[in-house]
């Protein structure tokens, strides 16, 4: 349970790092648009704290599932609710904020929808 914890921890590192540069891409384009905007900055952070405590508690609930089973006699491997952490969670989010941040870079650079295809 403890490496899966730290497994948890380190992937919830990669979602924060890809977080921030979701969020620092979005804050460029809007300087551009309309201006610096420290209100959208803060919310971007309060969304970004939230995200992770909502993913640790998700995280954290499917990881002691085996041991309250466990106590009712219910034996549940715990390399499959690794994985369901690892595909329920983790890579939908990577797609999400990797593809968020690969379309901001591409309007900051100016490259236009069809020259990309």
């Amino acid at each position: 349970m403890f490496e899966n914890l730290i497994t948890i921890l380190m992937l919830l590192g990669m979602l924060l790092v890809l977080n921030v540069s979701n969020i620092t891409l979005g804050a460029v384009i809007g300087s551009k648009k309309e201006g610096f905007s420290w209100k959208k900055l803060g919310e971007g952070i309060l969304k970004i704290f939230l995200f992770s405590l909502a993913f640790i508690a998700f995280c954290f609930c499917i990881e002691v599932t085996p041991l309250i089973l466990g106590r009712i006699d219910i034996i549940v491997p715990t390399d499959i609710v690794s994985l369901v952490e690892i595909i329920g969670i983790t890579l939908t989010a990577y797609k999400k904020y990797v593809k968020d941040c690969y379309d901001k870079i591409y309007m900051i650079l100016g490259i236009k929808e069809e020259k990309r295809k």
